[in-house]
């Protein structure tokens, strides 16, 4: 099954390494969907995610949480586990395929763009140029 969704980044990635030396980054990602409650909440759905390879340790860098991105993801399941406690709690998982930054947020920011300034230069004054211009003439 492939799931595809734009998400927001819960917390910021996590990367690990596998014993073969390939990079697994580890997401948490929210998805809303639904009307808007009278409150402005909607419902979600928290996936944890897992991206893998060279885009796993270039990306994470740049997951940050409250990022927005579009993304598409495999073989969601329910993955349960144990707490300390005993309490046995499930969580659904699923493998990154692709991902977007969809989002309006900034990945780093730039040293800013220097301001353009036009400098007028006038070389005669204004008086002069009506003098000249011949305001008969013109076909407007």
């Amino acid at each position: 099954m492939i799931l595809t969704g734009i998400a927001r980044i819960g917390r910021d990635a996590e990367i690990n390494y596998l014993a073969n030396g390939t990079a697994v980054c580890n997401l948490s990602l929210v998805f809303n969907y639904g009307k808007k409650k009278d409150d402005g909440s909607r419902d979600s759905q928290w996936i944890d995610a897992a991206l893998f390879g060279v885009r796993a340790s270039k990306l994470h860098q740049y997951l940050l949480k409250g990022t927005q991105i579009s993304v598409v993801m495999s073989d969601p399941h329910y993955s349960t586990f144990t707490k300390i406690d005993g309490t046995v709690l499930s969580k659904l998982v699923a493998n990154v395929i692709d991902l977007e930054f969809v989002g309006s947020k900034e990945l780093k920011p730039e040293s800013p763009a220097p301001k353009y300034t036009p400098k007028l230069q006038v070389t005669r004054p204004f008086d002069e140029l009506d003098e000249l211009a011949d305001l008969d003439n013109i076909p407007f």
